[in-house]
Formats: structure tokens, sequence, C-alpha cells
């Protein structure tokens, strides 16, 4: 059963074995900070893995902004997802760029993380 949550034009869909995040084309700084902010106290967010599946377009964000991020994150993790994944899929070069950026900065961060071009190969790794 899957249950969606729709809020901020952001979508967080509970799979049954992963959450979906699906940002909108041009999503910024603040939409990510807030849907960082929506996911940590969700339990499911702490028992199960996460794939954040960015769509074509622009993407307002900076190194600076991903340093936030991560810290923030880090930050309020809780500490039952310790040993989880994060897929992020990205659908253009600057995504990746800026996706492998975050993947460094956030080396030692509980969840491990990885960048994806193709969503099947994401689902297939938090699966594992």
């Amino acid at each position: 059963m899957e249950s969606d949550l729709i809020k901020e034009d952001i979508e967080i869909i509970t799979k049954e074995d992963y959450i979906l995040v699906k940002p909108p084309a041009g999503v910024d700084f603040w939409e990510l900070f807030m849907t960082i902010g929506k996911l940590l106290p969700m339990p499911d967010y702490q028992e199960k893995n996460d794939i954040w599946l960015f769509r074509d377009g622009s993407v307002s964000l900076n190194f600076s902004d991903l340093q936030k991020l991560k810290d923030f994150s880090r930050k309020n993790i809780p500490k039952q997802a310790k040993g989880k994944k994060t897929a992020i899929v990205v659908s253009t070069g600057f995504q990746r760029g800026l996706a492998e950026s975050f993947a460094t900065v956030h080396e030692k961060h509980p969840r491990e993380m990885r960048v994806f071009s193709d969503l099947k190969e994401a689902e297939e790794w938090v699966s594992e």
C-alpha cells in the first residue's frame, strides 16, 4: 500500500521498500530545506531508505547551500536512521555535478549516499 503526501509542490511518497521524494523542476534551497525538515521526523524515514528523483529543469543551489543542507540534516537525523541509504536520481549533467558535490560533503553522514541517472538502478540499490 502506498500513501501520498503532497506539500509545497514536493511529492513525498511512502512506498513499501523506500520513500520517494520528487522535487519539482526548478527546485531551490528553501524547498529542499523544508523537505528535509519534513522527512526527518517521519517514522518511515528512520526505517526506510529514500530516493530523491530530480526532474529536468533548473536547480537553484550553490556549494554553500549544499553545506548548509548537509549540516542541517546531519545535526537532526535520527540515530535510528544510521545504516540507511539515500539515492539521488538526476536527469542532467548539472544536476549530477551538484548531487555528487552534495554526496562528497555528506561523506560522514550516517546514511550512505549515491548518485544515479536511472530510477530502476537506484531502486535496486536501496533494496539491497
